[in-house]
C-alpha cells in the first residue's frame, strides 16, 4: 500500500500521524511501511485529500 493524506493539507504544513492513511495500489509514492520516516516532515507543496504522497511533496534535508 501507499501513503495518501486524509484530508487537504497546505505547503508549509508538518506531517503528523493523524494526515496519513494508507491504500492501495502500492507503488505510487512514499509506501505505507516507510510512515515514521515521513512524520514531522514539512510539504513543500499543496496536497489534496486523497493524494498520494510522494517524496517531491516533502523537504527532506541534504546529507553532506
Amino acid at each position: 500500500k501507499t501513503l495518501s493524506v486524509n484530508k487537504d493539507l497546505c505547503k508549509g504544513k508538518f506531517i503528523d500521524l493523524n494526515d496519513l492513511e494508507s491504500k492501495k495500489p502500492a507503488n505510487m509514492g512514499v509506501s505505507s511501511y516507510e510512515y515514521k520516516s515521513v512524520i514531522g516532515k514539512k510539504l513543500i507543496k499543496n496536497i489534496k485529500s486523497g493524494e498520494f504522497l510522494t517524496k517531491s511533496h516533502l523537504k527532506w534535508k541534504k546529507l553532506q
